[in-house]
């Protein structure tokens, strides 16, 4: 997962990668079907009119039992004002150990204290980028794996914050379906917000 404070940045997809088209979005997923296991970092090109510096935040997490060949994006863009916001899947849950993936991002015009809480049930939270720290760009990237309650019905995650908010927000989520139950391994190879 890749999050960006700009517009102007977009993220190439490398060879064998797959993701989200680039939109106006400014929350990337990427991901790289039959990976294997042990890929710990991965280069990503900024294809836009942005250089990234003072932008960005990087994730990089494995998972097993994934069909990639099946998966559903639902992008947010500046949602509504106050200190809690939401996204939901495009496509109903169908199964059990689906796997959803969650990137949020929000952007101050001068330096705010604020942090992120994962705020619906299963929701994990991975990694809060500036969490609870005066800076400009936050982030949070979390994952879900469906446990079957939500079968047959979207999924909709909130994210709650304890300031205000920003001048600018972003949320992409994504649903795959799954070969088979799926694990999760973070990968420690991350690049934190620089402001």
């Amino acid at each position: 997962m890749v999050v960006s404070d700009s517009g102007s940045d977009k993220v190439d997809n490398p060879a064998g990668w797959s993701g989200n088209a680039a939109l106006s979005s400014v929350v990337f997923l990427r991901w790289l079907p039959n990976c294997g296991s042990g890929i710990t970092s991965q280069v990503f090109n900024n294809t836009g009119a942005g250089n990234w510096v003072g932008n960005g935040a990087a994730a990089l997490f494995e998972f097993s039992g994934v069909d990639a060949t099946s998966a559903d994006l639902n992008e947010v863009l500046t949602p509504a004002s106050g200190t809690s916001w939401s996204a939901t899947t495009v496509a109903n849950m169908t199964a059990n150990n689906e796997l959803i993936l969650v990137g949020w991002r929000e952007v101050f015009l001068s330096a705010t204290k604020d942090s992120f809480t994962a705020t619906t049930s299963g929701i994990v939270q991975d990694f809060a980028w500036n969490q609870a720290t005066k800076l400009i760009g936050h982030a949070s990237f979390e994952h879900k794996l469906d446990s079957g309650a939500n079968s047959g019905s979207a999924l909709t995650v909130t994210e709650t914050m304890t300031d205000g908010t920003g001048s600018s927000r972003a949320c992409t989520i994504i649903t795959f379906k799954l070969a088979s139950a799926a694990t999760c391994r973070r990968v420690p190879a991350n690049l934190p917000f620089m402001n």
